[in-house]
């Protein structure tokens, strides 16, 4: 085609040169422009092609993986009724499970703030303050541990420590279900959907968590990509992903669909939270071992959250001391801020990343936000 191009402008050379070979000049210059330009547009165009091979590549490597919201209500949800899941979400609302009657678990987990609240410490029923950031709810049926310090392995775990401990609802079952039968709408719906059972702790908890298995993130950017449409990163978006899996090396922790290695490290935030090493002290739960391995393994080590919605879940870090996406990468650019390297991940150094690698490596990060959220 450009050659066809090429020998047609020719032609018109020709016959131009036979009038004036001043003209000729001009036009023999624009011949040779055009030339450039289609031979630069095809380059692009490869340039454009292998990029994107690049990363199809790269997404393979580190098996990074779109959600499939389906798949996890399907087979991860319990199989719990629509009837049931609407029981949980009232329950997750009311104030009743508090002691104080004051707030729910949705006080804290905000559906507007990505089912956390923005602030950098959480309060309890007697307004206390937590010792720790509220973390997001979302895709929790793909979750292994719970919480900051994975001191839960099953949601059922993670919501008898929420409801009982006395720095946050601080409830016994055996009131709550008192609460609960007292009231002729919630005695009507849990006759309804546990005829043999009624109102008992077991039912509470399958009514809650069926609702929060519901929460999931997907249908992302990220996710439209890695499911073929290769023209919905920008440039700085790409740039940003081999950044990811490249020179700032996020994927050694973050990986998997909902972009976490459900482990523990130490990434060298400045704090007296000795972490996961309360509940392990020496690093032998070896299916969520941190590194390094085994020495210190666990010390002011916190599980990897996952980076899904993470435009919408700060402040962050365990205890909310980064406001900002943007702090976090800084943060992580220096190799960390704690001068204590003890326990250290190896992973942790500086990135010596440019000004201008930060703000792509941004973008993308907030390409993991949800186009829309089951909540």
């Amino acid at each position: 085609m450009f050659l066809n191009q090429a020998l047609s402008l020719g032609q018109k050379l020709k016959s131009y040169l036979v009038i004036k070979v001043k003209n000729a000049t001009v036009i023999l210059l624009s011949l040779l422009f055009l030339i450039c330009t289609l031979t630069s547009s095809v380059q692009v165009k490869n340039n454009h092609t292998g990029i994107l091979s690049v990363i199809q590549n790269l997404l393979k490597t580190h098996k990074l993986a779109a959600i499939d919201s389906s798949f996890i209500k399907k087979n991860l949800a319990d199989n719990s009724s629509a009837p049931i899941i609407a029981l949980g979400n009232k329950l997750f609302y009311d104030s009743l499970l508090s002691k104080n009657k004051n707030i729910s678990c949705g006080s804290c987990h905000i559906p507007k703030k990505g089912f956390s609240n923005n602030v950098n410490l959480g309060t309890g029923t007697h307004g206390t303050t937590l010792s720790r950031n509220v973390p997001h709810l979302y895709n929790l049926a793909l979750g292994k541990t719970f919480f900051w310090d994975g001191r839960a392995t099953t949601l059922e775990e993670q919501l008898d420590m929420v409801i009982t401990s006395k720095d946050e609802l601080d409830m016994n079952y055996k009131e709550l279900v008192v609460r609960l039968q007292s009231d002729s709408i919630y005695s009507s719906l849990f006759q309804k959907n546990f005829p043999e059972e009624g109102i008992t702790k077991k039912t509470i908890k399958k009514a809650i968590i069926s609702y929060e298995k519901t929460l999931v993130a997907s249908d992302s950017k990220f996710d439209k990509f890695i499911n073929g449409d290769t023209i919905v990163f920008n440039e700085q978006e790409k740039n940003g992903f081999l950044l990811f899996t490249g020179k700032a090396n996020c994927i050694a922790c973050h990986k998997g669909a909902n972009l976490t290695d459900n482990l523990f490290h130490n990434v060298g935030v400045k704090t007296t939270d000795v972490g996961r090493m309360k509940i392990d002290k020496v690093g032998m739960s070896k299916e969520f071992e941190s590194t390094p391995y085994p020495f210190f393994s666990t010390f002011k080590a916190f599980k990897t959250p996952s980076l899904r919605n993470i435009k919408l879940t700060g402040p962050y870090f365990h205890d909310g001391s980064k406001a900002s996406i943007k702090e976090v990468i800084k943060f992580y650019n220096k190799g960390g801020e704690n001068t204590d390297l003890t326990g250290l991940a190896k992973e942790i150094v500086p990135l010596n990343l440019t000004e201008e690698e930060i703000d792509h490596l941004e973008a993308f990060l907030n390409t993991f936000t949800s186009n829309s959220t089951n909540y």
